[in-house]
C-alpha cells in the first residue's frame, strides 16, 4: 500500500505512530512493530487520521502558550476518538464507518488549535471566559462570531475528508443542527464530546435510542 510507502520513509512518524497504537487507547492483546500491522489492525483511514492530526500538532510546535493546551487537546481527542467508534458499534459494524468515526473524533477539535495558535484571539477567549463565567464555546463565538467546530469542519472539508466525517466536526457541539431520526457517525462524536467533558450529562439523544445504560458503561470504561 502506498501509505505504508509514504509512513516508513518517514521514521519520526513512523515511531510516533507506533507509539499510539501500543497504547492503553488501542488495548492491543500484543505490541505492533510495524506500520503494515499497525494498518491491517486499525485500517487506512485510522492510521490517516493519526497522521494527519500529528502533522497539524507539530506544526505548531515552539508555540509555549499553546504547549500549555496542546497536550490536554491530544488527550481529550485521542478519547474521544475511541469513544465515538464504541458507541456506533453500538448499532453499525460497517467497518468503513468506524474507521470514519474515529476520523472524526479524533479531529473533531481540529478548528481549536487553529483558534489557539492566533494570539490575538487565543488569550482574549481564556480572559472572557473567566470574566464572564461562559463556556470556552460561549466566549469563542462572542469574541470571533465564529466557532471552531465550524473552521475545523471547513478546513476538512478543503482537505477532501468524507462528507461525514466534516459534518461530524462541524456539528460536534450543535445538537440542535443534528438529525437524529437515525444513530450515525455525527451522533456518536456529539455524544461522545458530550460525556467525556461531562460523564454525568443528561441528553434525550441517548434514550431515544435506547443506548443509554451501554452509553455510560463506554464512558465509566475510558474514565477510569
Amino acid at each position: 500500500m502506498e501509505i505504508v510507502k509514504i509512513i516508513k520513509n518517514d521514521i519520526a512518524m513512523s515511531a510516533k505512530i507506533l507509539q499510539l497504537v501500543n497504547s492503553a487507547f488501542f488495548t492491543m492483546t500484543s505490541d505492533v512493530s510495524d506500520i503494515s500491522t499497525a494498518i491491517n489492525l486499525l485500517g487506512a483511514n485510522t492510521i490517516k487520521s493519526l497522521v494527519l492530526y500529528v502533522n497539524v500538532f507539530e506544526s505548531f510546535e515552539g508555540n509555549r502558550e499553546l504547549n500549555n493546551h496542546l497536550s490536554e487537546i491530544w488527550r481529550h481527542s485521542l478519547t474521544v476518538a475511541n469513544v465515538s467508534k464504541k458507541i456506533l458499534a453500538l448499532r453499525v459494524t460497517n467497518k468503513e464507518e468506524l474507521e470514519e468515526c474515529y476520523m472524526a473524533g479524533l479531529l473533531h477539535d481540529l478548528g481549536k488549535i487553529i483558534i489557539l495558535n492566533e494570539k490575538s484571539y487565543g488569550g482574549r477567549i481564556f480572559q472572557l471566559q473567566k470574566e464572564k463565567g461562559i463556556s470556552y464555546n460561549e466566549a469563542e463565538k462572542e469574541i470571533m462570531k465564529i466557532t471552531h467546530a465550524q473552521i475545523g469542519g471547513y478546513l476538512l472539508n478543503l482537505w477532501g475528508l468524507p462528507e461525514k466525517v466534516v459534518e461530524a466536526v462541524l456539528f460536534h457541539h450543535s445538537i440542535n443542527d443534528l438529525t437524529f431520526n437515525e444513530f450515525n457517525l455525527s451522533s456518536a462524536v456529539y455524544l461522545a464530546n458530550l460525556f467525556v467533558n461531562n460523564p454525568e450529562a443528561e441528553t434525550e439523544v441517548i434514550k431515544k435510542f435506547d443506548i443509554e445504560n451501554e452509553v455510560r458503561e463506554i464512558i465509566n470504561l475510558f474514565a477510569k
